[in-house]
């Protein structure tokens, strides 16, 4: 009796490890998008700024 384990069977544990794999890979996925999609959006401001500022530096100089 001292040779039964407590343990899941590996064939009970891969189904939950493969779901736990699943769940961050589309947690991952999710973060990359966000990411990507705000650092579009900075990117964008910055230029609407550069080109704010050189119209500023236009009209300073006529």
């Amino acid at each position: 009796m001292k040779q039964l384990s407590t343990e899941p069977s590996l064939r009970s544990r891969v189904p939950d490890l493969e779901n736990q794999v699943k769940t961050l890979t589309d947690k991952l996925t999710n973060i990359d998008n966000t990411w990507n999609q705000r650092t579009a959006e900075m990117q964008q401001k910055v230029a609407q700024s550069d080109s704010v500022i050189n119209g500023l530096k236009e009209e300073n100089q006529n």
